[in-house]
């Protein structure tokens, strides 16, 4: 008995079965490194919010507030505070008189009592600079970043004379 194959649908059908197969470990893939990146970032979180609670003595937190979705806008604001600190406060940071957090304001532990989000009363993207000497002695929500958002050394000056100004204020 000779059995006739229709070719076509005999490739149709492999392809098929390669996207299907192919579709899967890309997803595969997908959900392991979006898992990961989940991890790390809320690893780098908690490793930041231990510094601020662990450092004795005077110190500046500084805290990006964002959330879930994030726009070109909110990944600018951050960057460019983080390039700010960088660059002119690196020894500050190392040694953790000044201390960054990117938090995602979405979350609902920061929503919580002791939540940091709920705490500065976070409803929209913002960056808090937080000042504590031997006790919390004020806070500031730096609206300005986004009126200077499109030109980059406008808002870094702008970080650098606040963060500045936030370092006198705790010596």
């Amino acid at each position: 008995m000779k059995i006739k194959v229709n070719k076509k649908l005999l490739i149709i059908v492999g392809v098929l079965v390669v996207l299907v197969i192919g579709g899967a470990l890309i997803y595969r893939n997908y959900s392991e490194n979006q898992n990961e990146k989940k991890k790390e970032e809320e690893r780098a979180e908690q490793e930041q919010k231990e510094l601020a609670v662990s450092h004795s003595g005077p110190v500046v937190n500084i805290y990006y507030f964002h959330g879930t979705s994030r726009c070109w806008s909110c990944i600018t604001a951050e960057d460019y505070a983080r390039e700010a600190l960088n660059t002119y406060f690196p020894q500050e940071l190392k040694d953790g008189k000044i201390t960054f957090a990117s938090i995602n304001a979405q979350k609902p532990a920061n929503f919580q009592e002791e939540g940091l989000a709920k705490k500065f009363d976070i409803s929209y993207n913002s960056l808090i600079i937080n000042k504590i000497k031997d006790k919390e002695i004020g806070y500031e929500n730096v609206q300005e970043i986004w009126q200077n958002l499109n030109n980059k050394d406008q808002y870094v000056a702008l970080i650098k004379q606040k963060v500045e100004s936030a370092l006198k204020e705790i010596q």
